[in-house]
């Protein structure tokens, strides 16, 4: 069996310090899998930064599952949602751009608000 659609997330302003804290955790979260006879595959994982920071958005941080890298992955979809994770809506407006009117009304409704914190990083590595 697999361990599908688990998200793990760190939050704090240093990048390095959340992914230092990530991959220490990491070894734990594999152990815990194994002793339930489940299988992490490093190739269907993701790692994610969400920063409002252009130069740390194109990072990408050294995540590794039993010694394999984690792709990237700019723009997760996590239970169906598509993140924007530079807190700028654009790929929610690119697609809501294309829907007729009353289809982007819904759409902005649904949405919210956006209150991203631009102080503070969170960092989710995923399975996809």
């Amino acid at each position: 069996m697999y361990a599908d659609n688990l998200s793990a997330y760190a939050v704090g302003p240093e990048v390095q310090i959340l992914c230092d804290r990530i991959n220490t955790y990491v070894p734990v979260l594999l152990q815990f899998f194994h002793e339930r006879d489940l299988v992490v595959s490093s190739e269907k994982s993701a790692v994610t930064l969400f920063t409002p920071q252009l130069n740390e958005a194109r990072e990408h941080l050294q995540m590794s599952i039993n010694g394999t890298i984690v792709p990237l992955e700019k723009q997760p979809k996590i239970l169906g949602v598509t993140h924007d994770t530079m807190y700028t809506f654009t790929p929610f407006l690119t697609a809501a751009s294309k829907l007729p009117k009353s289809g982007l009304v819904k759409a902005l409704a649904l949405q919210g608000h956006p209150g991203a914190n631009r102080r503070r990083h969170s960092f989710s590595p995923t399975k996809h």
